[in-house]
């Protein structure tokens, strides 16, 4: 019993050093991986702010295009349709972000013949009002009090089909046409599909009133008798995201969301297009930052979150800690398992001596005259 009593108090002081060794390393571990964690979190903050950043100045830039058109037609008392596209085609080139810029009258019923002979006097044999009859087929529009076509479009190739098309025969164009003319501001449109689009993105459409003499009137009702149209222009929200210059997700490990947070539930996602996501609360729960902005009146939310295994934390230092910190404990408790192991087998050796000159006194007289006789 005494023997086993023995070994546990050698045995115990060991176990602490090794359990302090331990419960140091796995400190050390935790903290350096707390700082792995964070250092991979600032680097991906950065660069998603920056992407961010530049996303959102490419969206201010593009509606200050707009902003543009609007003045001309407030400063002209009329905008022939070749002055439009002169006007037009160096914004578009400084710009590849705008898919159009358009402007869209205020006809009544009355004057509609009078606008659809004046465009094939124009060159546009074939022009007409329309509407869709369905997402591949365009028809001449029905009879309504007044109309909203898109009369002057810049570039004209690739938005053939736009030209003449009523806005006011779509219900979300008409919308945002209502809200713009009343309230005198820039309007957006929620996500649409373009009437000229040939890819699989999203698009929409921002509206800016034009009035009379191109003076805004204060009153509700005044702005509603003297809109005379509006300056407008399309966008397609991955050209926005993907412009010219940008740099690739891949690149930058960055993939972005952007969500339109005042549409439908399910209506809610502007890019990525087929993506499974209608909010934040739908992306990966890792690394994110967002940012809300407002877009013509509409709230969007911007959001940026690691491509793959981009920033992931480099777990090498505090794993390199961590197995260190064991190997010091280890090498620390054999140390000092052989120190005890040698003043145990010296104390030993000790209690046999004083035990060898208990048991026989005369021993030590014999050993020195012994030891004098041999220096004589």
């Amino acid at each position: 019993m005494s023997g086993v009593i023995g070994l546990v108090r050698r045995i115990l002081p060991l176990l602490g050093i090794v359990a302090v060794g331990i419960l140091l390393s796995a400190i050390i571990f935790t903290t350096l991986r707390s700082l792995e964690s964070k250092n991979a979190e600032a680097s991906f903050n950065g660069v998603a702010q920056e992407r961010l950043d530049d996303l959102e100045t490419n969206l201010t830039l593009t509606l200050d295009n707009l902003v543009t058109v609007g003045a001309l037609f407030d400063a002209s008392h009329e905008v022939e349709r070749e002055e439009f596209g002169r006007f037009t085609v160096s914004l578009l080139a400084r710009n590849h972000a705008i898919q159009a810029l358009e402007w869209i009258p205020r006809v009544p019923k009355r004057s509609r013949q009078k606008y659809e002979e004046e465009a094939r006097h124009g060159g546009f044999r074939s022009f007409e009002f329309t509407e869709r009859l369905s997402s591949v087929q365009m028809v001449r529009a029905g009879e309504r009090e007044e109309y909203f076509p898109v009369f002057f479009v810049a570039p004209f190739q690739g938005n053939e089909k736009a030209l003449g098309f009523d806005l006011a025969s779509d219900p979300v164009r008409r919308e945002a046409l209502q809200s713009s003319a009343d309230s005198g501001q820039m309007v957006a449109t929620n996500r649409i599909k373009l009437v000229q689009e040939t890819s699989d993105q999203y698009g929409f459409l921002v509206f800016r009133p034009v009035y009379r003499g191109g003076i805004e009137p204060p009153s509700t009702d005044g702005r509603r008798e003297a809109l005379t149209g509006f300056a407008l222009a399309v966008f397609r929200v991955a050209d926005i995201v993907e412009k010219a210059g940008a740099v690739p997700g891949s690149a930058s490990g960055l993939n972005l969301a952007i969500f339109d947070r005042d549409a439908k539930p399910g209506e809610r996602l502007l890019y990525p297009k087929g993506a499974h996501l209608d909010g934040v609360g739908d992306l990966p729960r890792n690394f994110r930052v967002t940012r809300t902005i407002v877009v013509a009146g509409r709230t969007w939310e911007l959001a940026a979150y690691p491509l793959g295994h981009s920033f992931r934390p480099a777990r090498w230092s505090s794993w390199a800690a961590f197995l260190i910190g064991l190997l010091l404990t280890c090498l620390l408790t054999a140390h000092l398992a052989g120190r005890k192991h040698a003043e145990e087998a010296l104390q030993q050796s000790e209690e046999r001596a004083r035990l060898l000159f208990a048991t026989i006194p005369h021993a030590a007289l014999v050993f020195d005259i012994a030891t004098l006789e041999y220096l004589e």
